[in-house]
């Protein structure tokens, strides 16, 4: 797995509970200043998430205890008629020799890993947009807790969005709403569910607000509001971007915000 040159033992033992308080406040700070780190440790915490809300309700299907049972009585009829002892029923339900069990045992894993990867893509499908949101509030909120929220400081777009170009290859429009009293600050680079992100990042009185630039190709993000963790989260989709803006902010002010960057972000395509 690709973190950045951390150590994988550590992002296996935080994703356990193993670290103690030093450990894990120090696993925290890497992970603000970390985005391949932190991408990583949510892919892996949502694959846990889905299997563990899902393995209850596993259950092998009926085709596989025939199969097992099939395997059983061919397993019989071709052995020697002596007298044997009553075979020890073991967690199928039925007595089976070592090389009818190997058998099963393959079997079953392979089952379960068909069944488990069914469940983990209809928690991803299900979760849609609801996951995103939860992965952008998570890298708003570490970007609060790093040193700066920013990666370069600037309130001139054209500063802001060549640097996004150079570094992503992505140029989302960074548009200018200071007659609304919002201050562009800067932008920042993310990774999002291994994808590469820019998110500008506004200043309205003293919230700051992230608006990131997902490729509309991978992430169809529908116009949708959520509420995560405290944050407010508004998704809307923009020609080849699908934009999300996550902030403290009361929702109505930040619904405010969103239509101010529509209008500013069309009138500078009318104007191009």
């Amino acid at each position: 797995m690709n973190t950045g040159g951390f150590d994988d033992q550590l992002l296996q033992a935080a994703l356990d509970g193993e670290l103690d308080a030093r450990g894990t406040l120090d696993f925290e700070r890497a992970r603000a200043a970390n985005p391949a780190l932190a991408a990583e440790y949510e892919r892996l915490a949502a694959l846990r998430g889905a299997l563990r809300n899902r393995a209850e309700n596993l259950r092998a299907p009926e085709s596989l205890r025939e199969k097992i049972a099939a395997m059983a009585m061919a397993e019989n009829e071709s052995a020697p008629a002596v007298p044997l002892s009553p075979p020890r029923s073991n967690v199928l339900g039925f007595g089976a020799r070592p090389r009818m069990v190997l058998a099963a045992s393959l079997l079953c894993a392979a089952a379960l890993g068909g069944v488990a990867t069914s469940v983990i893509s209809r928690q991803a499908t299900r979760q849609g947009p609801d996951r995103i949101a939860m992965l952008l509030v998570d890298d708003h909120r570490r970007a609060l807790l790093a040193a700066s929220p920013i990666d370069v400081e600037s309130s001139d777009r054209h500063t802001v969005k060549p640097w996004f170009d150079a570094r992503l290859a992505l140029s989302p429009n960074v548009v200018d709403l200071s007659a609304k009293g919002v201050t562009l600050v800067g932008g920042r680079a993310e990774v999002v569910d291994g994808a590469p992100a820019p998110a500008m990042v506004y200043r309205e009185r003293e919230h700051l607000i992230s608006v990131t630039a997902l490729p509309a190709a991978r992430f169809d993000a529908l116009a949708s509001t959520d509420s995560v963790n405290g944050y407010n989260a508004i998704a809307w989709r923009d020609g080849a971007f699908a934009y999300w803006a996550v902030s403290d902010l009361p929702r109505a002010d930040l619904e405010t915000f969103v239509a101010d960057f529509k209008t500013a972000e069309a009138a500078g395509e009318a104007s191009r």
